[in-house]
This record gives C-alpha cells, structure tokens and sequence, in this order.
C-alpha cells in the first residue's frame, strides 16, 4: 500500500511487508521514473480499495486496502482514459477477497 490513503487503518499492521517503509519507497521511486498509478490517477482524491478480509466482515465496513495496483508505463500513461474497482464483483454470491481493478 503505497499511502496511509490505501489502507482502512494505516497503523493496524506496521510490520505487514506492504506497509512497510521499503516497499513504499520502491512505488514511489517507480513513479518518479515516470510510471503512472493509474486508479490514482483517475480517482486522485476518492477511498479506493481492492482487497477486504472476509473473516473479518471488512466488506460491509469498507474496511478494505488498495493492494492490487496497474502501474503504465511512461509510453502508454498518456493513453489512459479510465481505471477503477469493479465492486460488484464483491456482491455476488461466495465472492472472493479482491475485487478486479
């Protein structure tokens, strides 16, 4: 998870590998190379996560993390109309524990 922004409680799990300061500088040293974050892109300012822990019932509180991430290329960055998270695919029966981005 690149931000605190990417993460339901930033602070829940400090030593999880995807929170973990190393992991953050590697995703920000790729986009300083130019690569594009592409559900950040379009959705700059919006809570957007791809992975909610069913033991939990972290679904029904949005209680989720941004884990699954499209990272584009400088060359096709530009071309980039749009990107999301299908929640749908949460909603129907026996879902799994991502979402498609």
């Amino acid at each position: 998870m690149p931000t605190d922004a990417d993460i339901h409680e930033p602070t829940s799990d400090a030593e999880d590998a995807l929170l973990r300061p190393e992991s953050r500088a590697a995703h920000r040293r790729l986009l300083k190379r130019g690569w594009a974050d592409s559900i950040r892109e379009r959705n700059p300012d919006k809570t957007v996560h791809t992975f909610w822990d069913n033991c939990h019932r972290r679904w029904e509180r949005n209680a989720g993390l941004r884990i699954d991430h499209i990272l584009l290329s400088p060359s096709i960055a530009p071309q980039l109309a749009s990107a999301g998270v299908d929640l749908w695919a949460c909603s129907e029966p026996d879902p799994g524990d991502h979402a498609p981005a």
